[in-house]
């Protein structure tokens, strides 16, 4: 039996308790080539599911266990705003189908279809480094590497709502100087043994800034969206301010203390 993982509940004003986890359907883990066959996703809505074998995708009534729709995904000439490299992961919320498409770069891109095979286009154009995450069984969540820019895709009106992260500058740190430095999230690395001084400077002030790489992004209400960082960051989670745009509040999920 694999390891259970620790869940927690939290509200805006920053108290925290713990729950158990339980299983979420609606999500096709990334795979390697070897495990693309038969790769298989549940739909939220429990109705239909989707199986991908390396080539097409079959969306099936779980009901009649009878094919309803044929997605092909490996056409030699791709149609404008499909899927044009590799189908990595899959998303299956209510009745959108949501494909990360893998390219060469690295770049990863969402294609979304309906279960009637319609194809509506790329609705993100970069989670590499980034997030999607699930937030229920209705909406979707996307993101950029840095958290610069993350977006809600609600399949109940088919509105994406994207929300911008103020990045914050300083003369040693401009963006022109990150670019100059080659300073951003892929790079944070190259910031222990670089000897620049100017550099160090940089990545010390953006430090904090980056900390949300592969962040789940889970609305709270209206004005707060809470960033949940992965790995070893995971304890400590940005309460995002819509209205300020920036994140406002951080809680300690080991010890619930909220911290401006």
């Amino acid at each position: 039996m694999g390891k259970q993982r620790k869940c927690y509940h939290l509200n805006q004003a920053g108290a925290v308790r713990e729950h158990e986890g339980t299983a979420q359907s609606g999500v096709g883990g990334t795979v390697e080539r070897t495990q693309i066959p038969n790769m298989k996703v549940d739909s939220t809505s429990g109705k239909h599911k989707a199986v991908f074998d390396g080539k097409t995708i079959s969306i099936i009534d779980n009901a009649t266990k009878k094919v309803v729709t044929t997605i092909n995904v490996s056409q030699t000439i791709p149609p404008k705003g499909g899927v044009d490299s590799e189908v990595t992961a899959m998303y299956f919320i209510g009745d959108r189908l949501f494909l990360r498409d893998s390219h060469a770069g690295p770049h990863e891109d969402i294609v979304l279809y309906s279960i009637d095979g319609k194809l509506h286009g790329t609705v993100w154009n970069e989670v590499y480094g980034g997030s999607v995450t699930i937030i229920d069984a209705h909406r979707i969540a996307f993101g950029y590497a840095d958290m610069s820019s993350f977006a809600v895709y609600d399949t109940r009106d088919h509105k994406l709502t994207e929300m911008k992260r103020a990045l914050p500058e300083t003369p040693a740190c401009t963006k022109k100087i990150r670019e100059e430095l080659n300073v951003d999230v892929e790079h944070m690395s190259d910031c222990k043994g670089s000897k620049d001084p100017h550099k160090q400077q940089c990545c010390l002030q953006l430090r904090p800034v980056f900390q949300y790489q592969q962040a789940s992004i889970v609305p709270m209400g209206n004005t707060t969206i809470a960033l949940v960082p992965a790995g070893k960051s995971f304890a400590m989670v940005g309460l995002y301010d819509t209205a300020k745009r920036a994140v406002t509040k951080h809680v300690n999920l080991a010890c619930a203390t909220v911290h401006k």
